[in-house]
């Protein structure tokens, strides 16, 4: 097995190297609430719309090619960060609704991509795919609004894509994978402190 990840390490592509590097680096910017995760990130996930075509995984393209939409709104988001009464943008729980909302959509998104995908392509892993892609649109989507439960979303959809990513013999995306789920585990404890923090009186 040692053997075969590193000639699977060797045989890597650029941009599977470039994606891996973006990604990490990415995703470090978004803990620490940094705008300029945004731009690097659209270049991960630009990398990413290649290596999902390549590995037949249609449900994740179209999600890399969504996520840089999202994030050109998360950018703006970061960067004008104003809501309703004026405040800037902070790091919260998803509200109650919102997470009622989001479950449906994981639910009813996951059966409608597992459908289309094993009815009308050579998908390899229809309903994983499609259940890891709804999944990292709801995490795109807490992102931008800075919704710690981002984080979970995240490590559930990473977890699936690993395991893919793996039977298909992608171990650079692997890895870079089980580094986002590290990373997102990170994320998860320093949001949380930080609304900790932002509870404590002064």
């Amino acid at each position: 097995m040692l053997e075969s990840f590193w000639n699977q390490l060797l045989a890597t592509s650029g941009i599977e190297w470039l994606g891996t590097i973006t990604g990490i680096i990415g995703v470090w910017l978004t803990i620490r609430e940094r705008a300029a995760a945004w731009p690097i990130l659209i270049v991960c996930y630009g990398c990413y719309v290649f290596i999902s075509l390549d590995a037949k995984l249609y449900a994740m393209m179209c999600s890399q090619t969504i996520f840089i939409a999202i994030s050109a709104y998360g950018w703006y988001g970061w960067l004008a960060p104003k809501i309703d009464d004026g405040e800037p943008l902070k790091i919260s729980h998803t509200p109650l609704k919102k997470v009622a909302i989001a479950s449906a959509v994981l639910i009813a998104g996951t059966a409608l991509f597992g459908s289309l995908l094993s009815g009308y392509t050579d998908s390899t892993h229809a309903y994983l795919d499609g259940f890891a892609t709804v999944c990292s649109f709801i995490a795109q989507w807490m992102l931008a609004r800075k919704y710690i439960e981002t984080w979970i979303c995240w490590v559930l959809s990473d977890v699936i894509f690993i395991g893919i990513f793996i039977a298909q013999g992608y171990w650079m995306s692997a890895f870079l994978f089980f580094v986002f789920i590290c990373l997102a585990l990170r994320g998860w404890l320093h949001w949380k402190s930080t609304i900790t923090t932002s509870k404590t009186p002064i």
